[in-house]
């Protein structure tokens, strides 16, 4: 997790770019603890907001205001990283 390793490095103030649609499929942490844990750590999450099947944008706008960061919602993943997308 990355406020643990923030902690362990003993910085006051950090920042994590977090790139998702929002769909949990692997945490065993609550949003609440995931917040708790990443102000323990005073560690400020921007995240990017990619539209899937799956989208769950609230989660990710929750995740940084809770931790005063920025929400960014963007359409689709090939529409920020085109070059990594390959042609259809």
């Amino acid at each position: 997790l990355a406020s643990e390793m923030a902690k362990e490095k003993g910085l006051s103030r950090t920042t994590a770019i977090l790139l998702s649609d929002g769909n949990e499929v692997s945490s065993e942490a609550g949003a609440a603890d995931a917040l708790a844990a990443l102000d323990d750590a005073n560690m400020r999450v921007n995240s990017v907001g990619f539209q899937s099947a799956l989208y769950k944008p609230g989660r990710l706008d929750a995740l940084a205001t809770g931790t005063g960061g920025t929400f960014i919602e963007k359409a689709t993943p090939a529409e920020t990283f085109p070059q990594a997308t390959p042609p259809l």
